[in-house]
C-alpha cells in the first residue's frame, strides 16, 4: 500500500479507496463548551450497518484506509478525525475523555447515525469504552 501525505480537504470532496467511494465532510455538532467542528469521511454505502472507526495517536482517519477498502463494500463507514487530530477541531474546550466521547456521540446524532459498531485502537479505544459503557443501546 502506498501512503500519501495528508492534505487539506473540502466539504464534499470525494476520493476512492479500493472500490469504496468516500466523501469528506465538515460539520459542527454540539460541544460541552462551544460547538465542535468535525472532519470525517463516509463511504457511499448508506444502507448497511455502520462501522465507526476511531483512530489512535498521532493519527487521523487515514490510518483506516486498509479497513475502509476491505469493509467499504459491505458496511456504511464513518471515520472521523478525533478532536484535536487531523483536520478536526483543536480549539480550547473540555478535553476529558468522557466528554470527548459525548461530543463524538453528538456528531453521530448530528449526521443521523443511530446504532453502530466500533473499531478502535490506541486513543480511540478510550472513547470506544466510554461510548459502549455509557450508551450500550447504540453500540
Amino acid at each position: 500500500m502506498v501512503r500519501r501525505t495528508p492534505k487539506g480537504n473540502f466539504d464534499g470532496e470525494q476520493e476512492t479507496i479500493g472500490d469504496a467511494l468516500i466523501t469528506h465532510h465538515f460539520v459542527e455538532a454540539p460541544g460541552a463548551v462551544i460547538p465542535i467542528r468535525w472532519h470525517y469521511v463516509e463511504n457511499d454505502k448508506k444502507d448497511g450497518e455502520t462501522i465507526l472507526f476511531l483512530h489512535g495517536n498521532p493519527e487521523s482517519w487515514h490510518s483506516w484506509e486498509p479497513q475502509i477498502e476491505h469493509f467499504g463494500s459491505r458496511y456504511h463507514i464513518i471515520a472521523p478525525d478525533l478532536k484535536g487530530y487531523g483536520q478536526g477541531d483543536k480549539r480550547p474546550g473540555d478535553w476529558r475523555w468522557e466528554n470527548c466521547a459525548e461530543e463524538m456521540l453528538a456528531l453521530l446524532d448530528q449526521i443521523g447515525i443511530g446504532n453502530f459498531h466500533i473499531v478502535a485502537h490506541d486513543r480511540g479505544c478510550v472513547l470506544a469504552d466510554y461510548l459502549g459503557g455509557n450508551h450500550p443501546e447504540r453500540v
